[in-house]
């Protein structure tokens, strides 16, 4: 797949989540935190509640409280698009109380030819684990993995207006609490300096090695979902197939097909990939570039 030449590419965060345990302090307390720190409430309503302020630049911080087998078991903070002083100001009001449970990281891409741009990301992107092929992807966003229930990584890509006149491919990863466990994420502060490589270390840009995969079919056979007999594909049904796993398919019922072919074929093998000049430009845009 030819390449895209890429002009520039603009990283943000578009919000981190806390969570500040009952055992630490209530809802009230949190509440109360916030206020003392200069947030003023501009919304309330049962179990959740939206804080703003003003300082440099006008930052909202909403707050839920987390249940479980109606026992509330703390307080949820989302801050939305922070920077070092937002990061900053909520550290020394919740210092040691509180551990990172999301972060999304967005980068903003920009090229000359913005839909050709996102087709081509649509191809070629993939997450480093078994599995993330297996979605499909749609026309004018695609996802690897579930970004709202992961317990760890997922991804989203889509086409974003910024103004009447310009557009960016946006890319988000957001890290969930297995991946920030690990310590990669121990603190707010922390964020400022995590880089763009660093965070989308698990997204690569490869592509199918087509002339890999026809033979690895072949001798593995694929399982029909429903009938369960083994059939060695034809190369059309094989091209069918590759097209899903490409996210080129429009048709409903030629794409679930396809997506159980596929399921079959990764239980025994992995995806022969091979690596995307994309990658190369990547890394060359992003190295030592960080978020905040």
């Amino acid at each position: 797949m030819k390449n895209i030449n890429m002009l520039k590419i603009n990283p943000s965060l578009d919000f981190v989540v806390i969570f500040i345990s009952l055992n630490d302090a209530s809802p009230f307390d949190v509440h109360a935190l916030l206020t003392l720190g200069g947030f003023v409430c501009v919304k309330d309503r049962p179990g959740t509640s939206v804080f703003e302020k003003i300082s440099l630049r006008s930052y909202q911080v909403s707050t839920r409280r987390v249940f479980k087998d109606n026992y509330c078991l703390g307080t949820s903070v989302r801050i939305s698009r922070p920077d070092r002083q937002i990061m900053n100001d909520i550290e020394q009001l919740f210092s040691e109380m509180y551990t990172i449970s999301t972060v999304e990281f967005t980068l903003d891409m920009f090229s000359e030819d913005q839909e050709a741009l996102f087709s081509m990301l649509r191809h070629i992107t993939h997450l480093k684990w078994s599995g993330s092929n297996l979605a499909l992807r749609y026309k004018t966003t695609f996802y690897l993995g579930n970004i709202r229930n992961t317990r760890s990584k997922g991804v989203r890509c889509y086409i974003k207006e910024l103004d009447p006149k310009t557009t960016s491919v946006r890319l988000e990863i957001v890290h969930k609490r297995a991946y920030i466990r690990k310590g990669k994420l121990p603190s707010l502060p922390t964020l400022g300096s995590i880089q763009i490589q660093e965070a989308f270390r698990h997204v690569q840009f490869k592509e199918i090695d087509t002339q890999r995969i026809y033979p690895d079919m072949g001798q593995l056979g694929i399982y029909k979902s429903k009938a369960g007999e083994l059939y060695r594909p034809s190369e059309d049904v094989a091209r069918v197939f590759i097209s899903a796993a490409m996210g080129m398919l429009s048709d409903e019922y030629s794409a679930g097909y396809a997506k159980d072919a596929l399921k079959a074929f990764c239980r025994h093998a992995n995806l022969p990939l091979i690596k995307h000049d994309f990658q190369d430009q990547f890394e060359q845009l992003t190295a030592g570039k960080s978020f905040v």
